[in-house]
């Protein structure tokens, strides 16, 4: 059996193959590159979900009428509300990291 394929295209050459490029080929083939440290958006809507969502059933649970038949209904609204409000404060706060991570 040969190291070519008959069938599919040849093998790439491995690095041990390559001679190693001089110090002046590498400067002239390099680009510059700068490190951004952008935020992970899914991870700050998710923090804010998850606070949001206890603020809610605390803010519920401090504010629900003691014989109230429909307490646990007003719980649950005040939990999804400040669950949303919460993921839009957390996208907020992600947008400013991110539009800061440009400078």
């Amino acid at each position: 059996m040969s190291s070519t394929h008959e069938d599919g295209p040849p093998e790439e050459p491995t690095t041990a193959d390559q001679p190693t490029p001089s110090e002046s080929e590498l400067a002239s083939l390099a680009t510059p590159a700068t490190l951004r440290r952008a935020p992970r958006f899914g991870r700050f809507i998710g923090v804010g979900v998850a606070l949001g969502l206890l603020a809610g059933l605390v803010t519920g649970f401090l504010n629900a009428g003691g014989d109230d038949p429909n307490g646990g209904i007003a719980r649950l609204m005040a939990g999804i509300g400040l669950t949303f409000v919460g993921a839009l404060v957390g996208a907020l706060i992600a947008v400013i990291a991110d539009a800061r991570s440009h400078r």
